[in-house]
Parts: structure tokens; sequence; C-alpha cells
């Protein structure tokens, strides 16, 4: 069976990563997590965030989500097992880093 995924909801632009984040997640996950986020899964943040995302989305405004660094523990999105990836409102670049470092 194909797995069939939704197209991206917007560009990401340049892509950037902390020096923490590169230590603290595998490649693959935060690539995953890019992916997620070009697709409007916002990860692990509260309703009235993902819902201020989607607004976003519609009126050109920052974009910010947040995933678990080890995925098999649990996140809340700004705890010591988190990290934030922010699209910037014009969509010409993205970076992905730990909340402390914002």
């Amino acid at each position: 069976m194909q797995k069939i995924t939704q197209p991206p909801k917007f560009q990401l632009g340049k892509i950037s990563f902390t020096p923490s984040i590169l230590q603290a997640c595998h490649w693959q996950w935060l690539k995953s997590c890019l992916d997620r986020h070009s697709r409007g899964d916002w990860g692990n943040i509260d309703d009235e965030a993902k819902a201020q995302n989607d607004h976003s989305l519609v009126n050109g405004h920052s974009l910010l989500s947040a995933y678990a660094i080890n995925p098999t523990k649990l996140c809340n999105g700004h705890d010591e097992n988190s990290f934030w990836i922010i699209t910037d409102r014009n969509r010409t670049a993205t970076t992905a880093l730990l909340p402390h470092e914002r």
C-alpha cells in the first residue's frame, strides 16, 4: 500500500539549526519534524497556539511548532525534552532551536 502524504501548506525558506539542536536531535528526526511543521502538524503545543498558527497561515504571521527531542519521552512543548521550529512571517527562513535559545 502506498503512503499518501499531504503537500506542504507553506514554504520553509532557508532552513537553519542552532548547534545545540544539532547535538540534541538525530538528523532524521529533525527532518521528519520539519516535514510535519510544513504540513501544519504543529506538534506539542496547546489548542490555542495551534489555532493561532492556523490563523497565521492565512494572515502571514510567524509559525511555531514544538516537538520532543526524544520522541519516546513525554514533551509539553517547552520542557527540557522539547525543541521548536519557527518559520518567519514572510516564509523566507525556518529555524530549529531549543526553547531557551529564542
